[in-house]
């Protein structure tokens, strides 16, 4: 059920906002990723990250496949 567009544009989009999520947010990504891969249609995670101090990049670098 693709959208309006190419066929590779994701039925649902998602932003996350995360500031000095480090400690919790490759759980908490890992949770919706479990339930868009249980989904019959596309979907996209967007992660935000606006100038935490802790390491939450370096937590999402990891994460990114």
């Amino acid at each position: 059920m693709p959208v309006s567009g190419s066929s590779d544009s994701p039925f649902l989009s998602v932003v996350v906002p995360a500031f000095n999520e480090a400690g919790k947010i490759a759980k908490d990504l890992g949770i919706l990723f479990d339930y868009f891969d249980a989904q019959p249609y596309t979907t996209e995670l967007i992660v935000v990250d606006d100038g935490s101090t802790d390491a939450t990049h370096e937590v999402l670098a990891s994460l990114q496949g």
